[in-house]
């Protein structure tokens, strides 16, 4: 069974990070993860191509979501695009968008804008993603506390449909195992099968909607 983390937290245009960090070879060596996909987050307005890299790499877009998405032929660079719409009318757009292939938000902080049916409603006949990242939960109360009832209306509102579960770390500590997953997607408000298919199933959908592009 392959199981997938879609969220492993490398580099940014803010912080640029090697693939020689400790922390983040550790976790690649140690993960019982079978794939396992860099992240660039993106906050201004350059897309880099990155090159080629020994694992696939993702890009999330952070800031200027609606003009970034528009570089088309940057972003087919990538082996996944990622956007974490701030606003309403961000996450209208790329519930939209056909470049989009996952939307992860920001559950472990209050959202600030309502997760509309005939937004998400048209992500998902689009085959666009909606992701959780656990890790920055983990440790704090508060963060906790928003990430399962953010969490909670994402899988109401999405009916449990097209959910990816990912860790957003770098760090093998924060890492859960696959089948710790699996059943804190259970607390959440999945089933066993569909929190399953969080970390197998989705993922690998999301890869291969990239594919199509």
């Amino acid at each position: 069974m392959d199981f997938y983390d879609l969220y492993v937290k490398w580099s940014s245009d803010r912080k640029q990070a090697s693939l020689e960090d400790q922390k983040l070879q550790e976790l690649l060596q140690e993960s019982e993860y079978t794939t396992q996909v860099l992240n660039y987050s993106v906050y201004g307005d350059q897309l880099p191509s990155l090159g080629d890299l020994s694992l696939p790499k993702r890009v999330t877009i952070k800031q200027n979501i609606q003009y970034n998405l528009s570089k088309v032929e940057t972003l087919n660079n990538y082996d996944l695009v990622s956007a974490r719409p701030q606003t309403a009318a961000d996450f209208e757009f790329c519930c939209g968008c056909t470049h989009v292939d996952l939307i992860s938000l920001r559950l472990h902080e209050p959202l600030g804008f309502h997760l509309r049916n005939d937004c998400i409603d048209q992500a998902l006949r689009l085959g666009i993603m909606f992701e959780m990242c656990y890790a920055s939960s983990i440790r704090d109360t508060n963060s906790r506390r928003f990430f399962v009832s953010n969490s909670a209306k994402l899988i109401s509102t999405t009916a449990s449909r097209n959910i990816v579960i990912s860790s957003g770390t770098k760090d093998f500590y924060d890492q859960r195992a696959p089948y710790d997953v699996v059943n804190l997607g259970s607390v959440l408000g999945l089933t066993l099968d569909q929190s399953h298919k969080a970390i197998t199933q989705n993922p690998k959908l999301a890869l291969e909607h990239r594919k199509d592009q």
